[in-house]
């Protein structure tokens, strides 16, 4: 095969960072014909969505990584998240934008969209809390 794409494999234990060592043997396997009526649809857009925009989504992805290193950057080395809540909420945006790429890719347009949004949202709630350093009521928001 020459297309990278058409492999599926698993990630090895290692690759998290919570991990017992070992894979669990599967208990409860989804049917074959489940598993296609599922995944055949996103795997075929990725594939053609990939084809012609692959740059923008390494791109995409790129500034999702800028993303990450913003928010470790807002929580500092010695800050809890709790005691900041733009870094709370840029934390939650990092998983916002993921999905939006990821979205994107399979063809889950309007969700990708929607994930957008909500990263402006949660942006604007964690600066107002941030500026009015109303940290009780940024916890009953949470």
């Amino acid at each position: 095969m020459t297309d990278f794409r058409s492999i599926r494999t698993k990630l090895p234990p290692e690759a998290f960072a919570i991990s017992g060592g070992m894979d669990v043997a599967p208990t409860d396997l989804i049917p074959e014909e489940i598993w296609n009526s599922i995944i055949h649809l996103p795997d075929d857009v990725s594939l053609r969505t990939s084809d012609h925009y692959g740059t923008r989504l390494k791109d995409l992805w790129d500034l999702w990584g800028d993303w990450v290193t913003l928010v470790l950057d807002l929580q500092g080395p010695n800050q809890e998240l709790a005691q900041s809540p733009i870094a709370r909420v840029a934390l939650d945006s990092a998983a916002y934008f993921q999905a939006s790429v990821h979205n994107a890719l399979v063809g889950y347009y309007r969700l990708a969209f929607a994930s957008l949004r909500s990263v402006v949202e949660n942006m604007t709630v964690g600066l107002h809390f941030e500026l009015s350093s109303d940290r009780s009521r940024f916890a009953s928001w949470l």
